[in-house]
């Protein structure tokens, strides 16, 4: 059976759990500048993200345009993705990769193939 000081202490060491999952998540808000490798060389661009909990929303701006994106955090994984229109095609961009401070490094990936890419906070 438990006491009421074992139900205090589970309850106090669950809630310090739920905080610290909470306060785990990146700060990924603000504007990034991004490098991605491609086969026709660096393609540099320029991330902007508002991030609600979890859920993140901006623009990316390039050579190719200004396009929405959204995307998710989760600790420091950091994932999202925008629809680029060319010669009357929609190709779907994914991003995905992790967030080391003001430092974001990971994967781009369309219907052509992955290219890496790396990115700085401003």
């Amino acid at each position: 059976m438990f006491n009421v000081r074992q139900l205090i202490v589970a309850g106090v060491a669950g809630l310090m759990v739920s905080i610290s999952a909470i306060a785990a998540d990146a700060n990924v808000a603000g504007t990034w500048t991004m490098s991605v490798e491609t086969p026709q060389g660096a393609r540099e661009s320029t991330l902007t993200l508002v991030q609600a909990g979890t859920a993140l929303t901006g623009t990316i701006k390039g050579a190719r345009g200004e396009n929405p994106v959204t995307g998710t955090v989760a600790g420091n994984v950091v994932k999202f993705s925008y629809t680029l229109s060319m010669q009357g095609n929609e190709i779907k961009i994914d991003y995905e990769g992790t967030v080391d401070g003001a430092a974001m490094t990971g994967v781009a990936k369309n219907p052509r193939g992955e290219s890496k890419f790396t990115a700085k906070k401003s």
